[in-house]
């Protein structure tokens, strides 16, 4: 499994989680674990609407484009509503951004998303821990080194991981086809970026590099 792959899946996350939390450093290995559960992962069935949306597969080189008309098509049809006037916005086709070309009042609602497109924690470990007996034993190991608060990123993390492995099977592809894949942030730096940067900063980055290390060591 390439490190670019692992990033993605990392840096999904916080497109879901409703907290951030680091995890521990430690040299303990998950990534086989998790890839035994992947392996073991069954097809399941989902409300999602999955039709005319001309999915394929998810190219994960750092040059691909983002694939972001599929994934708006996908959003509409599963009942995500925005107010008129709200577009997603690129100068280069790499980096989006939400504009409005109208004037909206203050405290107005922008988009809906309705819940079963969401990916909570709670729900997302209870899958999984009915999926494979394995998962539960990661999240037990996790709380032995001192991790407990990670447990809930771990599993968002593994989620994403399996839905990246059934490509266009996964109900969530065009989401995931539309995320970046190159990515400008701690985790994806080198180390002569790391020592061009103040103390904190410093210390902050490599502790969310060390969050990705655990689950490729």
């Amino acid at each position: 499994m390439s490190s670019t792959f692992v990033a993605q899946a990392s840096a999904a996350i916080a497109l879901f989680s409703t907290q951030t939390i680091a995890f521990a450093p430690s040299h303990t290995s998950l990534l086989s674990r998790q890839h035994e559960i992947i392996s073991q992962a069954p097809s399941s069935s989902s409300a999602l609407n999955m039709e005319s949306c001309g999915f394929g597969k998810i190219d994960i080189d750092e040059n691909a484009p983002r694939s972001l008309p599929p994934f708006e098509a996908w959003c509409a049809e599963n009942g995500v509503q925005k107010m008129d006037g709200v577009e997603l916005y690129s100068e280069d086709g790499v980096d989006y951004q939400a504009v409005t070309t109208v004037d909206i009042p203050a405290g107005s609602t922008v988009m809906y998303i309705p819940a079963q497109l969401c990916l909570h924690s709670s729900t997302v470990g209870e899958e999984l821990c009915a999926m494979s007996p394995t998962v539960q034993q990661a999240a037990d190991q996790l709380q032995k080194i001192g991790s407990g608060n990670s447990i809930p990123d771990f599993y968002l993390f593994l989620k994403l991981l399996i839905e990246y492995e059934k490509e266009d099977q996964s109900d969530y592809f065009p989401f995931l086809d539309s995320l970046p894949r190159l990515y400008f942030n701690a985790a994806s730096m080198t180390d002569f970026c790391y020592e061009c940067l103040p103390p904190l900063v410093f210390s902050l980055s490599r502790m969310e590099r060390g969050k990705l290390e655990n689950f490729q060591n």
